[in-house]
C-alpha cells in the first residue's frame, strides 16, 4: 500500500513538473493535431508572438489605413490575434476587433489593456448590424482562411456604411511567406521549442504546416488550408457585390494591400 502512494505521488509530481516545464502554457493534451480555426488554442496564443514577427507587417497596413481615418470613424479589424494591430490603429479613431478565439483576446488584454473585441467566428453576418463601420482591415493572413470571397464581400457590404471601405491585405504569392517567421524568439522559447513550417501547395493555395516539437517529440501540429487570393480576382468579384476598386499597394516582397470602397 505504501509503494502505491509513493508511486501516485511521483506520477503527480511528475506531471506538475512537465506540464510547467512548459513555461508558455498547460500543453499537456490529448489533441496536438489541429486544423483551421480549432488552432487558435491557448498554447498557439502564447507562443503566437515567438512564431512569428508580425510587427512590421501591421505597421505597414497602418501606415496606408491611417490617411483614411479620422475621429469620427467606425473601424473593424477582423482577426486581430495578439492586438498589434488593434493598438497601432487605436491611436487614430475608435476600433473595435473582431477575434476567433478566447485565449488571443485574453492575450491581447494581457498585451494591451481592455480592448473593445468580438468574439465570434468573421463568417457570420449576423455579428454585427447592417451599416455599422466605416472601415474595415483584414490584417496579415486573415482574408487566405475564407473559402468563399464573394461570401465575403456580401459581409463587407452590409458591415459597412455608403461609401465604406474595406483594406484587404493578402499575399500574392507564397515565395517569401518564410519571412514571417520571427528569427528572434525569447530565450525561453528557444530553449524549449523547436518551430519549423511544412508548406505544401495545393490546387487552390497551400497547406501550411505549423510544427512545434519539444525535445524532439511532436507537441503540436496546426494545419491551415489557405487559399490563394489575386488582384484580378478580387477585383471582379467585388464589383459584382457592389464595391469600387480604389488602390492596390505594395507593402513589403510579396505581401500587398488592396483598397475597395463600398458603392450606392
Amino acid at each position: 500500500m505504501i509503494y502505491e502512494i509513493i508511486l501516485i505521488i511521483l506520477l503527480v509530481l511528475y506531471l506538475y513538473t512537465t506540464i510547467n516545464m512548459e513555461g508558455f502554457s498547460d500543453i499537456y493534451e490529448t489533441k496536438i493535431i489541429k486544423q483551421n480555426v480549432e488552432s487558435l488554442d491557448k498554447f498557439q496564443s502564447n507562443i503566437y508572438d515567438e512564431m512569428y514577427d508580425t510587427i512590421e507587417y501591421h505597421k505597414l497596413t497602418g501606415n496606408e489605413v491611417i490617411p483614411y481615418l479620422n475621429s469620427n470613424s467606425q473601424v473593424l479589424c477582423v482577426g486581430t490575434r495578439t492586438g498589434h494591430i488593434l493598438q497601432l490603429l487605436s491611436q487614430s479613431s475608435f476600433i473595435i476587433g473582431l477575434e476567433n478565439s478566447s485565449y488571443f483576446i485574453d492575450k491581447t488584454k494581457q498585451k494591451y489593456g481592455d480592448f473593445n473585441i468580438v468574439q465570434g467566428n468573421n463568417n457570420n453576418i449576423k455579428l454585427f448590424d447592417h451599416n455599422k463601420f466605416t472601415h474595415i482591415v483584414i490584417p496579415i493572413f486573415i482574408i487566405h482562411t475564407y473559402k468563399n470571397l464573394g461570401y465575403f464581400f456580401d459581409i463587407m457590404y452590409n458591415w459597412l456604411v455608403h461609401n465604406g471601405y474595406v483594406f484587404i491585405t493578402y499575399f500574392n504569392k507564397w515565395d517569401n511567406i518564410s519571412n514571417v517567421i520571427n528569427n528572434n524568439p525569447n530565450t525561453e522559447f528557444i530553449d524549449t521549442y523547436d518551430f519549423s513550417l511544412e508548406i505544401t501547395p495545393d490546387s487552390n493555395g497551400i497547406i501550411y504546416n505549423e510544427i512545434i516539437k519539444k525535445n524532439k517529440i511532436l507537441k503540436r501540429k496546426y494545419i491551415w488550408d489557405f487559399k490563394n487570393v489575386t488582384l484580378e480576382n478580387m477585383i471582379h468579384i467585388s464589383a459584382l457585390k457592389g464595391f469600387k476598386f480604389i488602390r492596390n499597394i505594395k507593402l513589403k516582397d510579396d505581401f500587398y494591400m488592396c483598397i475597395m470602397r463600398k458603392n450606392n
